[in-house]
C-alpha cells in the first residue's frame, strides 16, 4: 500500500542518533513484538528496535499500538487511513510506504489511499472517514474541537480514535525530535520509487 504524497524530510546531521539495539539479550526480549509487526505490516520494526533499548517500553508501546489500530469498534480500514494521513502531515515517507496487511486483506483500495489529500471532495470517502481524518488534522495542528467527532462516533469510538491519533502523532514526533529519521524512516530504493506519482504497485 503506497501513497502519492511526496514528503520533504529534514535530517539533522549535526545531532547524535540512537542506533537500533544490537544486544542479543534485548533483541531476544522483543522478538515476539518484531514478529507481530512483520505479520501485520505496521509498525516499522526499526522503530521498535530503537525502543528496544528498554524492552519493556517496546513491548508496552507495541501492545498499545496493536490494540489501538487492529482491535476495537472502529473499522480498521478507517483507522489505517487516519494513520497514513498523519504520516503525510509529518512528512514521513516510511510510515506512508508501509501498510497494514489486515487492511489490505479487508480490501482497502490503493487508489483510495492515494487520494487522501483530496478526502474532503472525493466521493470514495464516507462521512465517518472524513470526520475522523479531519479530527486527525486538527490534532496535528493543535486545534481543540472534537464536536463533529462526538456527533458522529460513540464515546468508546471517540476514545479509540483519539488514542490512535495520539499514538501516531506522538511516535512521529519522537522520531523527529530524537533525529531518528535516518534510522527509522529510510525505505529501500525500489519502495521509494513506488511512492512517486503514477507508479502504482
Amino acid at each position: 500500500m503506497t501513497s502519492t504524497y511526496i514528503p520533504i524530510t529534514t535530517f539533522h546531521e549535526d545531532m547524535s542518533v540512537i542506533d537500533p539495539i544490537d544486544d542479543p539479550e534485548k533483541q531476544s526480549a522483543i522478538e515476539s513484538v518484531l514478529e507481530t509487526a512483520e505479520q501485520n505490516g505496521t509498525p516499522g520494526q526499526t522503530f521498535l528496535q530503537v525502543l528496544g533499548h528498554r524492552p519493556e517500553i517496546a513491548e508496552t508501546w507495541a501492545q498499545t499500538w496493536n490494540t489501538a489500530l487492529y482491535e476495537g469498534e472502529v473499522n480498521h480500514c478507517l483507522k489505517e487511513l487516519v494513520r497514513i494521513r498523519l504520516a503525510q502531515l509529518h512528512d514521513c515517507l516510511y510510515c506512508q510506504g508501509i501498510g497494514s496487511n489486515p487492511a489490505k486483506e479487508l480490501g482497502l483500495p490503493d487508489a483510495k489511499v492515494r487520494s487522501l489529500d483530496n478526502y474532503e471532495t472525493d466521493d470514495r470517502f464516507s462521512k465517518r472517514e472524513r470526520v475522523a481524518l479531519r479530527f486527525a488534522e486538527d490534532f496535528y495542528h493543535d486545534r481543540h474541537d472534537f464536536n463533529s467527532l462526538r456527533e458522529t462516533f460513540s464515546d468508546p469510538e471517540v476514545v479509540e480514535l483519539a488514542w490512535l491519533v495520539a499514538l501516531q502523532d506522538g511516535s512521529e514526533k519522537i522520531v523527529s525530535k530524537l533525529n531518528l529519521e535516518s534510522e527509522c524512516c529510510e525505505l529501500p530504493a525500489d519502495e521509494q520509487a513506488a511512492t512517486l506519482p503514477g507508479n502504482d504497485k
